[in-house]
């Protein structure tokens, strides 16, 4: 969570404006006094720093320039809105994923330059497309789920037994080096310590191969 920054509200800039620069006949007051005696706070309840007093009194009267976009502006025509929905909808088709980086790289450079990635976003949201996390890593597309539903229900009924006998082992020959210098860990598995203690014990070479099928 973002902490807020405590500052100022328009009446303590104002008390601030009054106290430095008082009306003609009235005592201008000093910001050492202004904090002493808490005579304007920040939203928090605490004392400006006197850096803040004199900064609230000098640009009270500054007028603020607007910011922002005028009212109605968009950053993007409707035009360039229907560039955005189209470049999704060739790379996503139904039942696909899609993120906001790949749909801001297939804009044309004119349309990309101007807009962010962000905006993409807001515009395929106005369109009810809102960004999801999908429900597993390996989400299969429409034509492999169909697929594997398929296959099943044509294999339901089956039991562990009919698959026992419709199904085979495969086994994968790998070869690996164990050296000697390097002993497993204390809280390796009983097995592979009594294993090496063997080798260790019989084997004279530095290092000696296994097979494991």
């Amino acid at each position: 969570m973002v902490k807020k920054i405590a500052r100022m509200d328009s009446a303590n800039r104002a008390m601030c404006f009054a106290l430095r620069f008082p009306p003609k006949g009235m005592e201008k007051v000093s910001i050492t006094k202004i904090i002493e005696e808490k005579m304007v706070l920040k939203s928090d309840g605490t004392v400006p720093s006197p850096g803040a007093i004199s900064e609230a009194a000098l640009s009270f009267t500054t007028k603020k320039e607007t910011r922002g976009r005028k009212t109605g502006h968009r950053k993007t025509s409707k035009v360039e809105n229907k560039i955005i929905l189209k470049s999704f909808h060739k790379l996503r088709p139904p039942g696909y994923y899609v993120d906001s980086r790949k749909v801001h790289t297939s804009l044309p450079k004119k349309v990309r330059k101007n807009i962010s990635r962000r905006t993409v976003r807001r515009r395929l949201a106005e369109k009810g497309y809102v960004p999801t996390r999908k429900m597993k890593k390996s989400d299969p597309g429409p034509r492999l789920a169909k697929k594997r539903f398929g296959f099943s229900q044509k294999h339901k009924d089956k039991t562990p037994a009919d698959w026992k006998a419709e199904l085979q082992a495969v086994g994968d020959i790998k070869e690996f080096t164990w050296s000697f210098g390097h002993a497993p860990k204390a809280d390796a598995a009983p097995a592979l310590l009594d294993i090496y203690e063997k080798v260790r014990a019989t084997q004279a070479g530095l290092c000696t191969t296994f097979k494991v099928v």
